[in-house]
């Protein structure tokens, strides 16, 4: 995917096949067998059961159905399955509260791509990012205070998935202001709404609220960075390694960037 590994052709060819392939499907596989079940895939049941209590929400006259970016049920064969009711209208949400190229802006190309082929095509709307929503931030709320209560741990991590710094760079209109200063996410402006980095922040910053967690008692951090192409900060690992260093013994890690248990 060009949107995810954003770099020349022949260069994403050869990281791909020459080195990703060769190791990351083995270690892959290693890691997904800690968290199979017997409902197989964690990020499938908890989808396909959000699918279903959505369906149920809306009631009667909506037609909803699942579809993975990469894999089975593919965005394509979603859309197929709408237009053979003869939906009029597609409202599709990208299920990341926080914008970002590789990850919603890839959904919603190939959910264009996927339309262009379709002899019967309905309206289509995507939904925005909902990274501060209230009903998102209660819904974590409610699942965080529950190990927050049980463990009370000293120090907790609201840790996201990284991407490279030059993926949050490209959407600042400016070209100037994405990552010039250490506060720059400090508050959503015209400039960085946009801003993965940013909307990350400011949901860490309304689950705090809602927790009632000090400023001084919780990171930011970011995890899963690759290659040597700087990647955006802090990095979880980094972080952890801090606080051990500051002698925090207990830490609890939340991971507001997915609605969804997966790797």
């Amino acid at each position: 995917d060009p949107q995810v590994i954003d770099i020349p052709f022949l260069m994403r060819w050869l990281l791909v096949n020459g080195i990703i392939l060769r190791t990351r499907p083995k270690k892959s596989a290693e890691a997904y067998g800690k968290i199979w079940t017997d409902r197989g895939s964690p990020l499938m049941f908890h989808t396909r059961r959000l699918a279903e209590k959505v369906a149920r929400e809306l009631g009667a006259g909506y037609h909803v159905e699942l579809a993975m970016r990469y894999g089975q049920p593919s965005i394509r064969s979603a859309l197929n399955r709408l237009t053979d009711v003869q939906v009029s209208r597609v409202i599709a949400i990208p299920l990341y509260p926080q914008y970002s190229t590789a990850a919603t802006q890839s959904c919603i190309d190939e959910l264009a791509e996927a339309a262009e082929h379709l002899q019967f095509a309905p309206e289509i709307d995507v939904e925005s990012a909902f990274y501060e929503h209230p009903p998102f931030i209660m819904a974590f709320k409610e699942l965080a205070e529950t190990v927050l209560k049980e463990k009370e741990p000293e120090h907790v991590i609201m840790s996201f998935h990284g991407v490279p710094e030059r993926q949050v760079k490209r959407v600042d209109p400016t070209g100037k202001t994405c990552l010039a200063s250490s506060d720059c996410c400090s508050v959503i402006t015209e400039n960085n709404k946009n801003c993965y980095r940013a909307q990350c922040f400011a949901t860490a910053r309304a689950l705090a609220k809602v927790l009632n967690l000090k400023n001084e008692n919780y990171t930011v951090s970011f995890q899963s960075r690759l290659g040597r192409t700087p990647w955006i900060q802090p990095h979880t690992d980094v972080v952890y390694k801090e606080l051990i260093d500051r002698g925090i013994n207990t830490v609890a890690i939340l991971s507001p960037s997915f609605v969804a248990d997966c790797l």
